[in-house]
């Protein structure tokens, strides 16, 4: 398991579960509630491009991978 060590109130180091990713509908989620804040329309060619305008800024490849995933189940029309 991976741990991160924290500082607690006391000082002594505490070690805590990292943070496991998101998943792919929390990651969709996300998205969806940035281009709704953003007044953006909500169909499947903006969500595309905000798909692929985020696989283009990430730099993590694990996100990389899950966002390909999300837009290609977009772009699937079965």
């Amino acid at each position: 398991m991976v741990t991160d060590t924290y500082k607690n109130a006391s000082g002594n180091s505490t070690s805590l579960p990292a943070l496991a990713p998101p998943s792919g509908e929390e990651t969709l989620g996300r998205v969806v509630m940035e281009m709704l804040r953003g007044g953006q329309e909500i169909n499947r060619h903006s969500l595309c491009v905000k798909l692929a305008a985020q696989i283009d800024l990430s730099t993590d490849p694990a996100l990389e991978a899950q966002l390909s995933e999300l837009l290609g189940l977009v772009l699937n029309k079965s």
